[in-house]
């Protein structure tokens, strides 16, 4: 059974699992980085706008533009913008980038050494790329 592919491959392409797989991390780790970049982005219109204030030199950094995404949640969270649910979700969509960035591969990578298990894997990631991607 061929691995569900996140993305189209041009026609008349084949893949084998492995690129399939390592195709679709890539996919996912892009839309998780969007994610971040859109936030860090929403941050500095907010501010700009009036709708909270970032005490940079309190924080010891010049620019919300160069941090990550869980310590930009902590400014939205302490300024109370938005509500309990929709910050709860953005806190698991970076929870999941974290864990896609810095554990994902090694805590699979076993499970990868069949077909079922990659099938399995793929899943997973595909769990994480709708979270990611809003969809």
């Amino acid at each position: 059974m061929p691995l569900r592919k996140f993305e189209p491959l041009p026609k008349d392409q084949s893949a084998s699992d492995w690129e399939v797989f390592y195709a679709n991390y890539g996919t996912t780790v892009y839309a998780a980085q969007l994610l971040e970049d859109a936030l860090r982005l929403l941050l500095v219109a907010s501010e700009a706008n009036g709708m909270l204030s970032i005490g940079r030199a309190a924080l010891g950094i010049e620019s919300v533009l160069d941090r990550c995404s869980g310590h930009n949640l902590k400014i939205f969270e302490d300024a109370g913008l938005w509500d309990a649910r929709t910050m709860k979700l953005l806190k698991k969509a970076n929870a999941q980038r974290n864990h896609l960035v810095h554990r994902f591969i090694l805590d699979n990578f076993s499970d990868m050494i069949s077909p079922i298990g990659r099938d399995s894997v793929n899943e997973k990631l595909f769990r994480i790329f709708e979270h990611s991607a809003g969809s």
